[in-house]
């Protein structure tokens, strides 16, 4: 990790749980299965990993989810160290999405809780390459095909 200075470990559990009661966590399932994991992860770091999301946005550039690889609910539960971790990643994975696939910018997005659009309950970002005049904001996401995702994931390998 690059060097710097960490403010002490500011952490609030439980006041906002929202997993269901027998929640099955998809980012922990992922990361428990070697196998799926090992195709899936992109990139990685001690605390944190990205890998594609499962929708694009029309006129977008593809978009890469950053997720602490030990559950963690939301930013209110996340140890200060965790989260620079993933903010670092997230910023190779911006500088990539730029570089490789000519986006115009990139916009980093977090949810918490119901009223905060979340409905993965596991901390993560969502990076994703924009281009000028780009839908990110208007309704039309859409599911990525296999063949994006290998081609998108493939392309972005080689700036781990």
């Amino acid at each position: 990790m690059d060097s710097l200075t960490l403010a002490p470990s500011f952490r609030v559990t439980g006041i906002s749980m929202h997993e269901p009661e027998n929640y099955t966590c998809p980012f922990c399932r992922l990361l428990n299965d070697k196998v799926e994991s090992n195709a899936e992860v992109i990139f990685e770091s001690e605390h944190s990993v990205g890998f594609l999301g499962l929708h694009g946005n029309e006129g977008s550039g593809p978009t890469v989810l950053v997720a602490s690889k030990e559950h963690y609910e939301n930013l209110y539960d996340l140890p200060s160290e965790v989260l620079a971790d993933t903010f670092l990643l997230a910023k190779k994975i911006a500088i990539a999405l730029n570089q490789e696939f000519e986006v115009d910018g990139t916009t980093i997005l977090q949810h918490n809780e119901p009223a905060g659009n979340q409905d993965v309950w596991h901390f993560h970002l969502h990076v994703k390459g924009r281009l000028k005049g780009d839908s990110l904001y208007k309704k039309t996401a859409f599911k990525l095909t296999s063949n994006e995702k290998d081609d998108i994931r493939q392309r972005l390998r080689r700036y781990q």
